[in-house]
């Protein structure tokens, strides 16, 4: 019983961080489509100037940029590991109640 509900916490956890990980991917597609967007992200490449330019005007229009990106990312990545460090220690939490459950039943019958 213990075990199905860590199993559903966990689906439910993972399953909210891929819509999270999709809403994200989405907004940032949204905002890439932009043509205008698009080109002046490719003169910034040959531009250094540009790229000052345009790590100021990144956070004024709430773009993500690449630091963003990979932060996020990073994020995710520590989210899942720590998730299933949290099922891993439940697993065994739960274990430990079934062997005293079964001990204690035992010492009952005696």
């Amino acid at each position: 019983m213990q075990k199905k509900k860590n199993l559903q916490l966990s689906d439910l956890v993972k399953k909210a961080g891929f819509q999270l990980e999709s809403n994200l991917n989405q907004t940032i597609k949204a905002k890439l489509n932009n043509t205008d967007l698009t080109r002046i992200l490719a003169n910034t490449q040959k531009n250094p100037d540009l790229q000052k330019l345009f790590g100021i005007l990144i956070p004024a229009q709430k773009i993500p940029g690449n630091e963003d990106t990979v932060n996020t990312s990073k994020l995710v990545v520590r989210t899942e590991e720590k998730i299933d460090s949290i099922e891993e220690k439940l697993l065994e939490i739960d274990s430990k109640l079934d062997e005293m459950r079964n001990l204690v039943a035992k010492n009952k019958k005696k």
